[in-house]
């Protein structure tokens, strides 16, 4: 029996997920962006070998699930001191703006570095320095600047006391454009924490962060920042709650040159609940005093994430544990006037596990798409996601489906649209032991997070059999095969007739195949918008048996295409005809001089002068020296 070999030339996305970079020690802290081709750019924060310093490294997967860039990732910084928290964001030409907290002084600062999208280093091969003051720059959040740049912010305490914001921009060609290290977002009274940033849609950016001028708790703020560099809106930022009790871990989208914030909230001292609210592009808010309520629910709300659908409205999820038990995953509407839009929080995984770092992103179609780690047994996570619709429903398999259960703990995911209703998640897993690794999956529209489950290859007796099971629905006829004779070679569509057996499984036997050689297959399931690759795989053909051997036609009955296939052990005059069942020759398919081998010819149900032929019951003979052999089949049109 021939060799199988299954390649990753072009990969498909596998059960539980594809790896991204599995180099010993660790990698941890994942961040993800689009590279706007239904793929994903992934950084993360890489242990060197010694275990003393991090690195940043960066992958490109693309929408099939192939590996793009360097095996294990593309270093972004030579420099050899210490890189942390990386954050990324697409440059809009298929690469990345990626920063960093950077440690070549003590005690630290904030980097940069672009990519290409071919996995070249765009700047400076040490990065270029966004902020170099004195005193701690941490927490770096980026948000494109719309014309291949970006606008970076971070918690500062450059004054020696408490921490302040800054945000800085970088063109996209590494030049910084603002105050050098950078312009104050925010320098009040108190610590400022927790920067997130997003696009006001015109080069600038709004920023928010938790607040603590007023000494006793910490509010949320935000203040926007344009594309010059000019500090916008009032000195230190728009009060956006500033309510009793405490606010925290703000989140931000762009709405109309404004944003819709969300943060969770304590103002009824004993419990923490979902507040948002929205400011327009002049910095005034425009829903009720303090934030609108999107969840006031017994327990504990926390964690919110938020999803614009590009129309005025939002939805967002959190971590919810009003049964008083482990944490779920809720999620509610919210409209561009403040208000609720689902009768009910939605439930978005509601199991006994404990339901952690909720993520979301939109679907294309007004809904979302979230993604979690759970944990049953308190240490080891799984990866889910759900779909929730516009109206509020349940897309997919109830309390959501598996993205990867694999052994060990798979947590820290991360999540960004697939551009086609589905998503690609990134997350941390330590399946292979107690270091993590970083792996990733996509999430079609349907719910199905792999197309190519199982593949299997067999090479024997002249003829190469190929069975695949699918994840997902498919026809017969979605199916293109393509085989070459060399693994870096051109392949070529073979025309073969694809069977569908139970379930969704599927075969094609390829019988135009020579003893003792290697081929390599390509199975593709195509769509009118898309194709995805499974291969290549490498077979090996079995020399062909001693003896002549006519071969049931396949299929049979068939319409309108069968596969005759005969072997021979000598060489010589070979023919192999058609007759109807009064005995009158009706075709001619082979009569030519053959070497030893295994051969295969199409009938199309033709006769000799194209005439299509009526159904019924046909022999075929083959005449090789003096072996004569005659089989029967059936046209069943």
């Amino acid at each position: 029996m021939g060799v199988l070999t299954q390649g990753l030339a072009l990969a498909s996305w596998q059960e539980n997920g594809n790896p991204i970079c599995t180099t010993p020690p660790a990698q941890i802290a994942p961040v993800i962006a689009s590279d706007g081709a239904g793929g994903a750019l992934i950084a993360w924060e890489d242990q060197s070998s010694s275990g003393k310093n991090s690195y940043v490294y960066a992958q490109r997967v693309d929408a099939f699930g192939d590996i793009l860039w360097t095996a294990d990732g593309l270093r972004i910084c030579a420099a050899a001191y210490e890189q942390k928290a990386p954050a990324i964001i697409s440059d809009g030409a298929g690469g990345a703006i990626v920063c960093w907290e950077d440690y070549r002084r003590i005690p630290s600062d904030i980097y940069a570095q672009r990519v290409d999208p071919f996995g070249n280093l765009s700047w400076s091969p040490i990065g270029i320095a966004i902020c170099e003051a004195g005193g701690y720059q941490y927490g770096p959040e980026v948000a494109s600047d719309g014309a291949g740049g970006a606008i970076i912010t971070w918690r500062d305490r450059r004054s020696g006391t408490d921490f302040d914001i800054y945000a800085q921009r970088v063109d996209a060609s590494g030049n910084v454009l603002w105050a050098a290290d950078g312009v104050a977002i925010c320098t009040a009274a108190g610590n400022q924490y927790s920067p997130q940033i997003d696009s006001d849609g015109a080069g600038g950016a709004i920023v928010t962060w938790e607040d603590k001028r007023s000494g006793s708790h910490y509010d949320i703020y935000v203040r926007r920042v344009d594309a010059s560099g000019n500090l916008l809106w009032a000195a230190d930022g728009v009060a956006i709650c500033t309510a009793e009790g405490g606010q925290f871990a703000p989140q931000i989208v762009p709405h109309g040159g404004g944003a819709v914030i969300t943060w969770f909230d304590r103002r009824k001292g004993s419990e923490d609940d979902i507040y948002a609210q929205r400011v327009d592009a002049s910095g005034n808010l425009l829903w009720v005093a303090d934030g609108a309520a999107i969840c006031t629910a017994a327990g504990n709300q926390r964690d919110p994430q938020l999803a614009s659908d590009g129309l005025g409205t939002c939805i967002i999820t959190w971590r919810d544990r009003r049964t008083g038990g482990s944490y779920d995953i809720y999620a509610q509407r919210v409209d561009a006037l403040g208000f609720v839009r689902w009768a009910a929080d939605v439930g978005i995984c509601t199991t006994s596990a404990d339901q952690r770092e909720p993520y979301i992103v939109p679907d294309e179609a007004g809904g979302a798409i979230v993604t979690w780690s759970a944990y049953s047994n308190g240490s080891d996570g799984d990866i889910y996601a759900q779909r929730v619709s516009v109206s509020g429903d349940i897309l997919w398999r109830a309390d959501g489906v598996v993205i990867c259960a694999a052994a060990a703990d798979q947590r820290a995911p991360q999540i960004v649209s697939d551009d086609e209703g589905g998503a690609i998640i990134a997350w941390s897993d330590s399946r292979s032991g107690s270091d993590y690794d970083i792996y990733a999956q996509r999430v079609r529209a349907d719910g199905t997070d792999l197309a190519f489950a199982s593949v299997s290859a067999i090479g024997t007796h002249g003829y190469v059999k190929l069975s695949w099971e699918m994840g997902l629905e498919a026809r017969a006829s979605s199916f293109r095969i393509e085989r070459s004779e060399s693994p870096d070679g051109e392949f070529c569509v073979l025309e073969l007739p694809v069977a569908s057996g139970s379930g969704h499984s599927f075969s094609c036997t390829d019988y135009s195949v020579l003893p003792g050689k290697t081929y390599w297959y390509r199975i593709l399931l195509v769509s009118s918008s898309s194709e995805e690759a499974y291969g290549p795989i490498e077979v090996y053909v079995e020399r062909v048996p001693n003896a002549y051997t006519l071969h049931q036609n396949y299929p049979n009955p068939f319409n309108p295409l069968c596969t005759i296939r005969y072997e021979t052990p000598q060489a010589g005059r070979v023919s192999l005809r058609v007759f109807d069942a009064t005995g009158c020759l009706v075709r001619t398919l082979v009569d030519v001089h053959r070497e030893p081998g295994s051969y295969s010819e199409l009938w199309d149900g033709r006769a000799e002068d194209g005439r299509e032929l009526p159904s019924g019951v046909y022999f075929y003979r083959l005449e090789a020296g003096d072996f004569v052999a005659m089989r029967k089949m059936v046209l069943l049109r």
